[in-house]
């Protein structure tokens, strides 16, 4: 009987706070994490004068705001995944150590477009020598092949660090040439 008398004396406005309990979950998913405010923070004070035009940030620089690696670690990995930013390894084989916000990423290959574009509006002259004119004849390939990896493989490697080389192959729909013929060595 108690039970149910509590049950009746419930406030009346408890559906208002089960409401705000949801717009709470809500609101705080739709915040970004503690990781990703480094990273912004990281972002914005990147130097605009260094050779890098658009912002790289360090992992071990995210360690050095958030002392929680592993919360670190997952918030980054979340954020690949959802194709907020971009995660770099250094090498093969080895982990990612460094990451960018996606929008620099497309900003970079959209920079690199447009240089690309620079060198084939000149018309060449008649005394271009043969190392302008073969970048220049070049260019269309690039080209096509930068708007190949922004629309195709960009959005296929959410999450990835490393990818192979016959899938970027395909997803560029660039048949790989042969390598030079191998000889058997002379005995």
């Amino acid at each position: 009987r108690r039970l149910n008398d509590a049950k009746e004396k419930q406030p009346a406005n408890a559906s208002v706070i089960e409401d705000a309990t949801e717009e709470d979950a809500i609101l705080s998913a739709s915040l970004p994490s503690d990781t990703m405010l480094a990273v912004e923070a990281l972002r914005t004070n990147f130097p605009r004068q260094s050779i890098c035009q658009f912002p790289i940030i360090l992992i071990s620089q995210v360690y050095g705001i958030i002392r929680d690696r592993n919360a670190a670690d997952a918030a980054l990995e979340e954020a690949a995944r959802e194709g907020k930013i971009r995660k770099f390894a250094p090498g093969e084989g080895l982990d990612a150590s460094a990451v960018q916000c996606i929008d620099d990423f497309v900003n970079s290959a959209n920079s690199a477009r447009k240089r690309v574009r620079s060198l084939a509006a000149p018309k060449r002259p008649p005394g271009m020598d043969s190392d302008e004119s073969e970048a220049a004849a070049a260019t269309p390939t690039a080209d096509l092949v930068i708007s190949r990896f922004l629309e195709r493989v960009v959005p296929a490697t959410h999450g990835r660090t490393v990818i192979a080389r016959e899938r970027l192959l395909e997803l560029l729909d660039i048949t790989p040439e042969p390598g030079p013929a191998v000889r058997p060595p002379v005995p």
